[in-house]
């Protein structure tokens, strides 16, 4: 995931499609590069999911303003800061990403924005359960999904007919990319990492 694919993992449940997912977040962090990830079973309002995502992509936005490659509104915020630390560089960053309203599409709009000429990776794990957000946070999503060519984002879940109404017509998962398999995790491998 170099670029701004969309990738569905969507098998059986201890498959290793978190653990996959997770491993491309932590490359993009390590290379200091945004990467977040949303795990919408203990978190499923939207709301707090946008917020969650935002605390996480802000630490390497502001080392992306720091070294002033940010563009947008990031670079805009970065010339008027004045920052007395770097819990306040943080937290101003948080603010530009919600926006005035707190939708993951928003915060994935913004993020794309700040980040011109670079790239960063988001997981949405768990993502059958928006099948039960309010229309206007999957309007967000889909809009961001449909025309986004800045942020890779992978999707997984396992729950396969929740997933069928998500990506069908008007379904906010449509327009998500190609469905990855994952191979079968070898059991031993598996123990070992643990």
């Amino acid at each position: 995931m170099l670029g701004a694919d969309k990738v569905k993992l969507l098998e059986n449940r201890r498959t290793g499609k978190s653990s996959v997912g997770q491993a491309v977040v932590a490359r993009f962090r390590a290379a200091d590069r945004p990467g977040g990830r949303v795990d919408l079973s203990p978190q499923p309002d939207p709301a707090h999911a946008a917020r969650a995502l935002a605390e996480q992509l802000a630490p390497s936005l502001a080392v992306i303003g720091r070294a002033k490659q940010a563009t947008g509104w990031l670079a805009a915020l970065w010339a008027r800061l004045s920052p007395d630390s770097d819990e306040a560089v943080i937290g101003e960053v948080i603010s530009g990403l919600l926006g005035e309203q707190p939708l993951i599409g928003s915060v994935l709009e913004r993020c794309g924005e700040a980040i011109a000429g670079q790239n960063a990776a988001i997981l949405i794990d768990e993502a059958h359960l928006i099948a039960d957000w309010p229309a206007d946070q999957q309007a967000s999503l889909r809009e961001f999904l449909r025309s986004d060519e800045r942020i890779g984002v992978i999707v997984s879940s396992s729950l396969a007919s929740t997933l069928e109404r998500l990506t069908g017509e008007d379904g906010p998962l449509r327009y998500v990319g190609q469905r990855l398999p994952i191979p079968p995790i070898d059991r031993g491998d598996w123990a070992a990492a643990l």
